[in-house]
């Protein structure tokens, strides 16, 4: 068995403005730009719980428009 940490050092995570650049590493929202996750990237179309909570609520039909980028379901 492997043993366990004993602690962990955290790094921060910084919000990525729209149309900015982010590394791989970090999954932001496709929609406001806001940090969803600091690891796992690069989730192209990941919406944070904000942005989502809108969009099920109906606020932001007509403003968002997904480009389909899946040569098979076209």
């Amino acid at each position: 068995m492997s043993k366990a940490a004993d602690f962990y050092e955290l790094s921060p995570a910084y919000r990525v403005e729209p149309g900015g650049f982010a590394s791989a590493a970090i999954i932001s929202c496709s929609l406001c730009g806001d940090t969803i996750d600091g690891m796992g990237g690069p989730g192209r179309g990941a919406v944070c719980l904000k942005c989502a909570a809108e969009m099920i609520a109906g606020r932001l039909r007509g403003c968002v428009i997904w480009e389909n980028s899946d040569p098979a379901s076209a």
